[in-house]
């Protein structure tokens, strides 16, 4: 009797402990000033804001323009010179090449309803535009861009899906990363899918048709940027079925079904315009990437298993979504694997996180090329609610296994952007080297080459010459074009053209010596021939008689 006193006596003052805690830390809280409070609250996002600086700085983001990024400023610049008339591409060297033989990004821009444009949508071109209107130059507006993501992932927290922790995992061990490293319309598209996720999930708690509008519309706009909205809408609906009678109900009200229909005027304009500009409903992303090559369903599942998980490209690992962040792939495994008590919550996340990942991995037109888990971006939002909602305990297997998995996450990161910042670093060091040579026209034949003049492309007179070139027709128009008085002709080492082998179409060495002879005639021989680190360059100047 006495042993269970003293028990009982024990769980009072135990109790009574806590009590005191509670409300010592109440009147912490009440003492504390709201600038405190409020930064406290804001943590995630100061500590986030710091590691973007830091990073854009480290690479020097301003400096990353090369290939699809080049085209993307490149059509962005374009639409402003044009007016925003056109988004036809205004190539500097357009005279010299009336058939865009030697533009440097071959099967990315294509003559489409007799306009070249570029397979970027005219929706990021639009957007892009704003940055400059703005005064900013093209090397400050990578960063700028690269805000929109946190402010993706801030709204993720702030309205309760996820902690701080998550947030600043979210973005650290992520591809997100890497993505907003480069200037592109990820950010962007990014924010208004997760927009519209947290407006869907605000439906869910409230049944109020007002945020299903809210999501639905965030979706239809962000479909312009890039077609995974149109199958993360699908499988958003997808993953409600079934749905309640009550719901029912409520959902095909005339009111409800108007608001419905409104939200979805971007998408349908999308359609229309697409149909009239380019031929086609989907518009240039579709026309540029689908429906080019027969994929067997040995090369789709090996692409499927590239952009989830890593794919080797002559013994160069290639990560994919889930090798990057393997701490996301963990609760779906957790829940699914051991068939663990789950709520409606959870359940809603697995069911879009599952059929989500089959209609991107069945319908991929490739695998990402360079960041193979792009594809899976989409899947950020969902994973990062599991993950931030999941509880592996505070000891085990789970716990010990989602540690090491986060610790890995970043480690991938920071290899990641080591790369990226080599990248930056040698196109930096190229363009330095192209600029010593001032002259009217730069000839590449190699395309690595030509693609390191990154952001000159925009403003230059630059020719990337290759196999398929015409090279009697382009040495006559630049023998005849008055405002050309000088030459650069850049090629690659030797050593340096053995070791990309059949790689990369190169000029082969007959038709390289073709064009340095054509440029002799026509230029009354070479002037100056400088050596660089890992090729040489060039010039010729025409004889003024």
């Amino acid at each position: 009797m006495q042993t269970r006193e003293i028990r009982i006596e024990k769980a009072y003052a135990f109790l009574r402990f806590n009590e005191f805690n509670k409300r010592n830390s109440k009147k912490e809280e009440k003492t504390r000033s709201p600038i405190v409070e409020k930064t406290r609250r804001n943590l995630g996002l100061l500590f986030l804001l710091l590691i973007l600086v830091s990073v854009s700085f480290w690479i020097d983001s301003g400096e990353f323009y090369i290939a699809d990024s080049a085209l993307k400023a490149m059509q962005t610049e374009s639409l402003i010179v044009n007016g925003f008339k056109t988004d036809e591409i205004r190539y500097p060297a357009q005279t010299l090449d009336p058939l865009h033989e030697a533009f440097f990004l071959p099967g990315f821009a294509e003559n489409v309803k007799g306009k070249f444009i570029g397979q970027y949508p005219i929706a990021f071109s639009i957007f892009a535009s704003l940055y400059r209107a703005a005064g900013l130059d093209w090397k400050y507006i990578p960063f700028a861009n690269s805000l929109l993501s946190l402010i993706a992932l801030y709204l993720l927290y702030r309205n309760g899906r996820i902690d701080q922790k998550t947030m600043v995992l979210g973005y650290c061990g992520t591809i997100l990363l890497a993505l907003n490293s480069d200037f592109g319309e990820y950010p962007l598209f990014f924010l208004l899918n997760t927009f519209g996720f947290v407006s869907w999930l605000a439906y869910r708690d409230t049944k109020r048709v007002a945020s299903l509008c809210t999501a639905v519309t965030a979706f239809s706009v962000a479909v312009w940027f890039r077609l995974e909205s149109l199958l993360f809408l699908s499988a958003l609906v997808a993953a409600e079925i079934p749905i309640s009678g009550q719901e029912r109900k409520n959902l095909v009200r005339a009111s409800n079904v108007f608001s419905i229909f409104l939200s979805l005027i971007p998408i349908i304009t999308f359609f229309f315009w697409n149909i009239l500009e380019y031929g086609h409903p989907l518009g240039v992303r579709f026309i540029f990437n689908f429906g080019r090559e027969e994929v067997s369903i040995t090369e789709r599942i090996a692409r499927s298993f590239s952009i989830a998980f890593v794919n080797l490209v002559d013994g160069v690992p290639k990560f994919g979504f889930f090798f990057y962040s393997p701490f996301l792939i963990l609760p779906v495994l957790y829940y699914l694997v051991l068939k663990k008590k789950r709520d409606g919550n959870s359940d809603f996340l697995l069911k879009l996180i599952g059929i989500y990942s089959v209609l991107v991995l069945s319908t991929a037109p490739n695998d990402g090329i360079t960041i193979t888990g792009r594809y899976l971006l989409l899947l950020l939002p969902p994973l990062l609610v599991l993950w931030s909602g999941w509880n592996p305990g505070r000891a085990g297997f789970w716990k010990s296994v989602s540690i090491f998995s986060v610790v890995f996450s970043l480690s991938v990161s920071g290899v990641t952007l080591k790369i990226m910042r080599h990248i930056s670093k040698q196109e930096k060091s190229f363009r330095n080297s192209f600029a010593k040579n001032e002259t009217s026209l730069w000839i590449f034949t190699d395309p690595i080459l030509c693609g390191q003049a990154g952001i000159d492309h925009l403003y230059r007179k630059i020719l990337c010459v290759n196999q398929g070139t015409d090279l009697n027709n382009i040495l006559s128009k630049i023998a005849s074009d008055d405002s050309l008085s000088s030459v650069s002709l850049f090629f690659a080492e030797e050593k340096e053209i053995r070791r990309l082998g059949n790689s990369i179409p190169l000029l082969d060495r007959k038709k390289s010596v073709e064009l340095e002879n054509g440029l002799e005639t026509r230029f009354g021989g070479e002037k100056k021939r400088t050596p660089f680190k890992g090729f040489h360059a060039i010039e010729y100047y025409k004889n003024l008689k």
